[in-house]
């Protein structure tokens, strides 16, 4: 959804600029031909274009014009654009571009573009256009993107629905949460799908509404076709395929997530064999998770990103992890370093046992993870020592022969 079309040279964005405006200067009131429509693009192959995107068409063959208005665009030359778009903060903004321009964008992309037609009287056309006309003035073309709740999708929708009387159907397909709705579409990047459960907090596990459901392309093209307007008359007149994606071939990813955690679950159990191995796996693996835990805490309390907060995956990736795992390395550790690792292996240890039931839904490549800090947390708490219990059974043997 979120896609950036502002890398334009200043000649060309400048003719772009004065072809789109003086088409809409020419056009200020609609002909009885001007036709309004939803355009909705099948996900894309990158991870930026996975879920889609939507856009409103505005065609009027009796005054030469054929645009799109874009709410899913960005601009690179934003002051602080990397500080601002990690921190949630990076404003998007309603564009114009010609409809060739779009369509042979997604063409080259291979990706389907649907039509849906809205049904609307002469005087709907005009507000609707009015109102993108008023969006579209820079002083209220930017807005604050949310992903979930405020997006290209969205944006539409709740234009149509202010400015047109629209019963919404309000039965869901099932009931998912956000979490499981952006799943659909993370089949073929299982690595994304890894780091956005680790980010992303307890609130996307919330069963989403079918009103929500629409921050998504698909489901939004799904509910203007069910949606009815106030006189009972269906919101959609027609819909036709604009561009027929690509038959596109599903990656086999071999090196999953799943396999690496669990690759680094056996290395955990391999290292406590050896005392030396021990401390450098457990200096590197408390240093991540410590690491990961300080992002985690940064993504909650101090970026916009409402859906980062309450993230659960900090009962198991401890900030002070980074601190303390290097005093407990030391020949003998202080009582107080090994309490601290008793009681993070316990939290740990809980979370696998009430796995089902722990209301975030954890990827499943967590838990080798989690179990891995566990056994190693009471290693370092001196509750769990495998050489110590080999040697007493090699000493053992000796005595007895």
């Amino acid at each position: 959804m979120m896609k950036n079309r502002c890398r334009l040279s200043p000649i060309k964005a400048f003719l772009a600029f004065f072809f789109l405006t003086s088409q809409i200067a020419g056009a200020v009131t609609l002909s009885p031909e001007a036709r309004i429509s939803l355009l909705t693009a099948s996900p894309g192959q990158a991870l930026y274009s996975v879920f889609g995107h939507s856009a409103v068409r505005v065609q009027d063959s009796l005054n030469s014009m054929d645009i799109v208005f874009n709410y899913g665009t960005f601009d690179f030359e934003t002051p602080g654009f990397y500080t601002k778009f990690v921190k949630g903060k990076l404003p998007y903004m309603l564009s114009t571009e010609t409809f060739i321009g779009f369509q042979s964008e997604y063409k080259s992309e291979g990706r389907t573009i649907e039509e849906q037609l809205l049904n609307l009287s002469q005087d709907e056309k005009q507000k609707i256009f009015d109102f993108l006309l008023v969006n579209r003035e820079p002083e209220n073309r930017f807005y604050q993107y949310d992903f979930f709740f405020d997006n290209c999708a969205t944006r539409i929708r709740d234009l149509v629905d202010k400015e047109l009387d629209i019963n919404w159907d309000e039965n869901t397909p099932s009931d998912l949460s956000f979490r499981d709705l952006i799943t659909i579409y993370l089949t073929n990047h299982q690595w994304a799908k890894f780091g956005i459960d680790l980010l992303l907090g307890y609130p996307c596990d919330r069963i989403a509404s079918a009103w929500e459901y629409q921050f998504l392309p698909d489901f939004m093209h799904d509910a203007f076709k069910n949606a009815k307007k106030g006189n009972g008359s269906p919101l959609i007149w027609e819909t036709k395929t604009i561009i027929e994606k690509f038959p596109q071939q599903e990656e086999k990813l071999v090196f999953t997530p799943i396999l690496f955690c669990w690759i680094i679950f056996l290395v955990a159990l391999l290292s406590l064999l050896n005392k030396t191995t021990s401390k450098i796996f457990d200096a590197f693996f408390f240093s991540i998770l410590g690491l990961t835990g300080i992002l985690l805490f940064f993504m909650w309390f101090f970026t916009d990103h409402q859906v980062a907060r309450w993230n659960l995956n900090l009962l198991w990736a401890f900030p002070l992890h980074l601190i303390f795992i290097f005093p407990a390395l030391i020949k003998k550790p202080a009582n107080w370093i090994k309490k601290y690792f008793l009681g993070s292996s316990i939290i740990a240890a809980l979370l696998i046992i009430g796995w089902f039931w722990v209301p975030q839904n954890y990827h499943p490549a967590f838990f080798p993870l989690i179990l891995a800090s566990a056994i190693k947390g009471f290693n370092l708490a001196g509750f769990f020592n495998p050489i110590s219990f080999i040697k007493k059974k090699c000493c053992k043997n000796s005595i007895d022969k």
